[in-house]
């Protein structure tokens, strides 16, 4: 089974000194990479690699252990940088038994262009290289994509990647909530509002609902027309004479959770605006960080 190397992408607006400073030094590193809790340097040696060992929390008390060895190069000391590096874990909760990669630095104009790719082999056995394959390689990816968003974010706007992963996670609950709300109120209205049984609101909808589950679809927008939906249909149900009185709470409520899921945006990683492919354009990323869209 071939296995496709996970290639990140980010450009920074930032020093290349201080993009190189919060990514090689393991106390600033584990505060932004989701792929490591904590990271500790052995001894150096001279002329050999930096050894290292690393933990990752994954809850209720348990954590993945391995360790490592990287190389840095400067090319160029303003403009090109490199590290190289390899891993291993012979721990029993692990799939990864060793793997490699790199980190690039390259300026360009106004920016650093951040890159990685890395590969690795999973345990000997067919079932974990198909759970490779179809879930741990999509996370490993997701999980470095959100980690070079956020240290994009942290270095150009100063927001530590702590917050960001909280305010991240609570758009895409956010997201879900209302995707869920609205497929329910096609099936079955939460308000007895005359408009709200005809078939083409229910249309309405159940579009609505599909829209918030999209990930690619830039929110912006949706939570503006979804926001000013919602204040139309809280006016109609106060003023009709067939609303009860527990609708406009509802509708109010689901209201200002749209106004602060909106104003929440600013503060979170779009993560697939981060390139993970080789050759094209970038997209968003390429321009200083401003959140979700």
């Amino acid at each position: 089974m071939k296995r496709k190397p996970v290639y990140v992408e980010t450009t920074i607006h930032a020093p290349i000194e201080k993009v190189w400073e919060y990514t090689q030094n393991p106390k600033l590193h584990e505060q932004w990479d989701l792929r490591f809790s904590t990271i500790s340097l052995n001894e150096t040696r001279d002329e050999q690699p930096q050894t290292f060992l690393y933990e990752k929390h994954l809850g209720f008390g348990i954590s993945v252990t391995g360790t490592g060895a990287y190389r840095t190069r400067v090319m160029d000391e303003r403009d090109k940088r490199a590290s190289s590096l390899k891993f291993k874990s012979s721990h029993p909760l692990s799939f990864i038994k060793e793997g490699g990669g790199y980190w690039k630095y390259m300026k360009t104009n106004d920016h650093i262009v951040f890159q990685t790719q890395f590969d690795y082999e999973t345990k000997e056995g067919k079932g974990w290289k198909w759970a490779d394959r179809f879930f741990f390689r999509p996370m490993i990816g997701f999980m470095t994509a959100f980690s070079f968003g956020a240290l994009k974010t942290w270095l150009e706007k100063e927001t530590h990647p702590r917050l960001l992963l909280e305010r991240t996670l609570a758009h895409y609950g956010i997201c879900l909530l209302f995707a869920i709300v609205w497929l329910c109120q096609a099936i079955i209205p939460f308000s007895h509002s005359a408009f709200d049984h005809s078939t083409g609101f229910r249309l309405f909808y159940a579009l609505l609902g599909v829209l918030w589950l999209i990930p690619k679809l830039p929110k912006k927008y949706l939570f503006i027309l979804q926001s000013i939906f919602l204040l139309m249909m809280l006016c109609i149900g106060i003023l009709s004479p067939e609303t009860t009185l527990h609708e406009p709470l509802v509708v109010s409520a689901f209201f200002i959770l749209s106004i602060a899921g909106m104003i929440n945006l600013k503060d979170c990683v779009d993560v697939f605006s981060i390139k993970r492919k080789r050759g094209g354009r970038h997209g968003r990323s390429s321009s200083p960080s401003k959140g979700l869209r």
